[in-house]
């Protein structure tokens, strides 16, 4: 009986964390003209693998692409031309805003700050600036 609890509730978890990243991606490539980037959503509170924890491990750099592979593509899709919610980001050319975006969130895409440590989102911000090439 408490397996089928645990895994009820993990599975209420995980369909939490969908549409929370559904959510973050449909608002993730927003263009704010007034500088008001609507810093409206909420990071994801679940995590859908050991994805931050693993992404850097004794001494090794942080790789974007990793940190990409596990947070950002539910919703960027895996080439980052948009699909399930999220926008195409696959032309974010400037690292500053992309740094500013997973940060802070806006235009639905929620605040990824707290969620990822700075070299992560570094890390990711410069991978997607990079043309999602590592």
């Amino acid at each position: 009986m408490y397996a089928r609890t645990t895994d009820r509730y993990r599975r209420g978890a995980a369909l939490l964390l969908v549409l929370a990243v559904a959510l973050l991606v449909s608002a993730c490539g927003g263009d704010s003209k007034d500088g008001d980037s609507g810093k409206t959503g909420t990071a994801p509170t679940a995590s859908t693998s050991t994805n931050t924890e693993t992404a850097a491990t004794n001494t090794e750099a942080v790789s974007g692409k990793s940190v990409f592979l596990n947070n950002c593509t539910i919703c960027h899709g895996q080439k980052g031309t948009g699909g399930n919610g999220g926008p195409d980001i696959s032309s974010q050319s400037d690292a500053a805003h992309n740094i500013e975006q997973v940060s802070n969130g806006g235009g639905g895409m929620p605040a990824f700050k707290g969620q990822l440590s700075d070299e992560e989102i570094k890390a990711v911000a410069d991978f997607v600036a990079g043309g999602l090439k590592s």
